[in-house]
């Protein structure tokens, strides 16, 4: 084989490669991976066409993935979830999306005074700046609503600080969120309308069963939403609090028993990415 035709092969390798490759917020930089992609739009699913914007502009979706066809819907009509789909599938946009699509239809913008309505509990550092990363890039263009995060390792002075401002959207670790719910006077989260399992079946594993019960308990995670009229954020009355579990390797039914019953879960809809 001459030196032309190594090159050659080499080339066709490196664009098959390119071809197949999936980013872990589910965008498709290559053109064969069709399979992914749903037919139909984010704004044919219901979300507010500013924010379908953010989604092509900034992070690269024309099309929603299978599994955000599949969730968007259902996350935005209330109701309590667990969605199973691999890494890569785009399911952190699936939620976020329909949050950040509620925020923005209020009548009175939220304020940093109303505190926390979103919290997403992940496992991990590594993936609570991953999240936080996304959130950013599809809160550009709705400035009013504050992204934020708490997690082991950072300055507790520095997050109480930011909590006593507020942050309507917070992403957390177990173990830090715990923390603040019972030493941070100044953290508001009686607005929280979502909690969220960002990869609930690791947060399990990696033994934080225990931190989740507690602070299940400190929150009241089961109670019902009323319309707030001192302040002017309305707060669904028609379904209680909405709680989501988000999963990439859940595959038995032993498993989703134990996750409903660790998180206080009444699952209404377990969604499955149905993958070609």
């Amino acid at each position: 084989m001459n030196k032309k035709t190594k090159a050659k092969v080499v080339k066709s390798k490196e664009k098959e490669k390119k071809k197949t490759t999936t980013h872990d917020d589910g965008t498709n930089k290559g053109d064969n991976n069709n399979n992914v992609f749903a037919s139909c739009s984010f704004s044919s699913l219901g979300l507010h066409q500013t924010l379908c914007d953010q989604l092509r502009e900034r992070m690269g979706f024309e099309a929603p993935t299978l599994i955000q066809a599949q969730a968007i819907p259902v996350v935005l009509s209330g109701r309590h979830a667990l969605v199973n789909a691999a890494t890569g599938t785009g399911k952190t946009i699936a939620y976020l999306a329909p949050i950040i699509h509620h925020l923005q239809s209020y009548d009175k913008r939220v304020q940093r005074s109303d505190g926390t309505f979103a919290l997403v509990l992940v496992p991990t550092r590594e993936l609570c700046l991953q999240v936080h990363e996304i959130l950013q890039k599809l809160l550009h263009r709705f400035h009013w609503i504050v992204p934020g995060y708490i997690m082991g390792g950072e300055s507790r002075s520095k997050e109480k600080a930011r909590l006593r401002k507020g942050i309507s959207i917070l992403i957390a670790t177990p173990g830090r969120l715990l923390d603040h719910l019972k030493n941070t006077s100044s953290f508001v989260y009686t607005n929280l309308r979502w909690i969220i399992f960002d990869e609930a079946d690791r947060i399990l594993e990696l033994g934080f069963g225990k931190e989740i019960q507690e602070i299940l308990n400190l929150l009241g995670s089961m109670k019902t939403g009323h319309d707030d009229q001192e302040s002017g954020v309305p707060r669904p009355s028609k379904f209680q609090r909405q709680n989501l579990l988000l999963s990439a390797t859940l595959n038995e039914k032993l498993k989703v028993t134990r996750m409903r019953c660790e998180f206080h879960e009444r699952i209404t809809c377990w969604i499955i990415a149905q993958m070609d």
